[in-house]
């Protein structure tokens, strides 16, 4: 795949800010459901198909839509989806009927995985020096998204009718379709590939990259505790606390300032490695969930917990998707569907279970619970190395070892851009002529002796 390998600084916080105002379409609605149960004369349980129906558009997205970038020109793909956001934006407000305004929810999950065709992009187009932390920047717009739509859509819903919110996220979908037209360069595709061979190869890397395997582990095991988190939160907060959903809503504020900290985990990656970030990730992921366990009956506890978990969270998510990013540039579409979609059905799982074990049991038991997932990811984190099969562990050479893993990989990488079929196992820098195999050689190969 060919790639202009420049990315200003300013290019990338405009993709930052696009990545950040089209995942909010997918949570828009969660905080406006009360509204929307009595502009549809609709219980409870029903109104909260809606979010369901548009979370699950949002996962095939991943799983259908994604893989595209790796076929046609990412910009074709980004901008197709922009307009159809834009013009699903601008129907909700009219829609009468309930079934079709699911309906609608749906497609708009479907299509708000833009960032993710972005993301890989800005990868293409950050030199291999500088990927963890323009990747970085990107995710942290992605994350703000996230959290910031619910506060947003909130604060307008308690001030104004919901009809306003699909306003505004017409105008901000409107206007990020405009800019993009504007700024994103037009690359060819040189895959050859049809879909359904496309879809099928998503299998394909995760039997095949360990690496990929490793890092989808680790990141549903994460989102499962970051999401099980948030969800015992909301609970927590109004049934100790006696906190309304305004008040509750303002914690999202907290997992912000921990998110803006991604690009600097990206910039430490670049530095030092991603191994030693994600590794670093962990630990304040156990400890801030350690920190609420015990002291989970102090407002000042839960803040500080909060904050370090969402800051543990993006060192691991950004520095996971450096180490992923270096395996096949010509596939880094169908990566990042394989990686999100293992991140989604993780964050599936803890929402569910950190409901459940907070009912039935306690919020201390439910933090357990995340802890033990969390425990879990070290485990698998540990059980590849760079002193593992596979790797020529950097301090061998005088170097860190932690660097053996992954950054000298994604330079040699950079140089095999031009080379779809092969893949690269990881290992010091040089000698590169050592460093490339087939794919079906690159899980299980070894670097022959010196």
């Amino acid at each position: 795949m060919v790639a202009a390998k420049h990315l200003s600084l300013r290019d990338n916080f405009i993709y930052a800010l696009a990545a950040c105002i089209t995942v909010a379409n997918i949570y828009w609605n969660q905080a406006i459901l009360p509204q929307l149960g009595a502009a549809f004369d609709a219980d409870a349980g029903e109104i909260g198909i809606v979010a369901t129906v548009t979370t699950i558009g949002y996962a095939l997205g991943l799983l259908l839509i994604t893989p595209l970038g790796d076929m046609v020109s990412r910009r074709t793909v980004v901008l197709l989806l922009c307009l159809l956001l834009t013009a699903f934006s601008i129907a909700m407000p009219f829609i009468p009927w309930l079934p079709l305004f699911k309906t609608c929810s749906f497609f708009i999950g479907v299509v708000a995985v833009t960032p993710q065709i972005m993301i890989p992009l800005v990868a293409d187009l950050a030199p291999a020096e500088r990927r963890g932390k323009a990747v970085g920047m990107v995710v942290s717009g992605l994350m703000l998204g996230i959290l910031g739509s619910r506060v947003i859509s909130g604060l307008v819903a308690k001030y104004s009718e919901w009809e306003t919110v699909y306003y505004l996220a017409a105008g901000l979908n409107a206007a990020v379709t405009v800019v993009l037209y504007f700024l994103l360069p037009d690359i060819p595709c040189t895959n050859k590939i049809r879909y359904p061979q496309l879809i099928l190869s998503l299998w394909h890397l995760l039997r095949d990259e360990i690496v990929l395997k490793q890092s989808c582990a680790i990141i549903a095991l994460l989102f499962a505790s970051f999401q099980l988190f948030w969800t015992v939160l909301t609970f927590h907060l109004h049934d100790f606390f006696g906190y309304d959903s305004f008040k509750v809503g303002l914690f999202g504020f907290v997992g912000i300032a921990g998110i803006m900290a991604a690009p600097l985990a990206g910039h430490i990656g670049d530095v030092q490695g991603p191994y030693i970030v994600v590794t670093l990730g962990l630990l304040l992921l156990a400890a801030s969930l350690v920190i609420m366990i015990i002291w989970g009956s102090s407002i000042a506890a839960i803040v500080v917990g909060g904050f370090v978990l969402d800051l543990g969270l993006q060192m691991v998510q950004v520095s996971n998707q450096i180490r992923i990013y270096a395996l096949l540039p010509a596939a880094r579409s169908r990566i990042t569907s394989v990686y999100m979609v293992s991140a989604f059905l993780g964050g599936s799982m803890g929402s569910a279970v950190g409901s459940v074990v907070y009912e039935r049991h306690s919020w201390q038991l439910a933090l357990v619970v995340g802890l033990a997932w969390t425990v879990l990811a070290m485990l698998a984190l540990a059980a590849r190395t760079p002193l593992q099969k596979g790797y020529v562990p950097g301090w061998l050479r005088g170097g860190q070892w932690w660097k053996g893993l992954d950054q000298s990989r994604s330079l040699v990488a950079e140089k095999s851009e031009s080379k779809p079929e092969t893949t690269i196992v990881e290992g010091p820098a040089e000698p590169l002529e050592l460093a490339e195999i087939h794919v079906h050689e690159s899980s299980e190969a070894t670097l022959p002796s010196t």
